[in-house]
């Protein structure tokens, strides 16, 4: 599965495209941009994960993979997929393969206007049948969110979602969960930007989880960005700590 997703990953780096802007990736972190990828573009982000969940468990993501096209300039379409491994180091027991494949639209609903953000909505739907046995659910998973983005100036950004996620199955219809992010970013230059991050996840019934990361990304060109993130969980139910790193490309089929 990683040899596939490299496979690809080589074959269009090696065509020689550039847009017009930069391209706006919805990684490292957990905030998405509402901002589309243009119309007859696609983009491949890939990054890979290690958490520690707590003292007796490891998560591991090899990869997680986006593919983003736009459609018209007006929407665009996503699949996601995570190749995935959890490790229990106390029973050496393991869960492993594919998550349930998302997929996915992204539409902007305003630009911005002085104060007012720009807004964008976000929805996702999970297969379970293209799930490994380990990672099955009964039900199907479902994700909306609401994006905002507000440029304070040209090099600070606050970018921020609410949204709601669930997997409602025949015994069990309560189990949505909500939650919301809120990064300011900064750009040192057109090539290097910052960022922070305050997430929580909501559920009924239990405590909330709560983390603070913060990262960097490196635009290489105009359709190629490099980035690393890292981050701790800060309620007494969150995972430990986690870093990741990642990539992110971009190529123009209308040139």
């Amino acid at each position: 599965m990683v040899k596939a997703l490299f496979h690809i990953l080589f074959l269009v780096m090696v065509v020689r495209v550039h847009g017009q802007e930069y391209l706006n990736p919805d990684r490292p972190n957990e905030s998405k941009t509402p901002e589309l990828v243009k119309g007859n573009n696609l983009q491949l982000e890939v990054g890979l994960k290690k958490e520690k969940i707590n003292d007796g468990q490891n998560l591991y993501q090899h990869p997680h993979a986006l593919l983003r096209y736009g459609l018209f300039n007006a929407l665009e379409l996503r699949m996601e997929i995570v190749s995935q491994t959890i490790k229990d180091n106390v029973s050496k027991n393991s869960l492993k393969g594919l998550t349930p494949v998302y997929f996915g639209v992204k539409a902007k609903i305003l630009p911005e206007n002085n104060w007012v953000p720009s807004i964008g909505a976000l929805a996702e739907v999970g297969v379970p049948s293209l799930a490994s046995g380990d990672y099955f659910v009964d039900g199907i998973p479902f994700e909306f969110r609401i994006l905002f983005n507000n440029n304070v100036n040209s090099n600070f950004s606050l970018q921020y979602n609410i949204g709601v996620a669930w997997n409602e199955t025949n015994n069990q219809r309560d189990n949505k969960q909500w939650m919301y992010t809120l990064t300011p970013s900064y750009k040192i230059s057109k090539d290097l930007h910052v960022f922070l991050e305050e997430y929580a996840f909501l559920r009924n019934g239990t405590s909330a989880e709560h983390y603070f990361d913060g990262g960097v990304q490196y635009f290489l060109n105009r359709d190629l960005a490099v980035d690393l993130a890292a981050g701790v969980g800060t309620s007494r139910i969150s995972s430990d700590y986690y870093i990741e790193g990642g990539l992110s490309y971009r190529i123009n089929f209308s040139r």
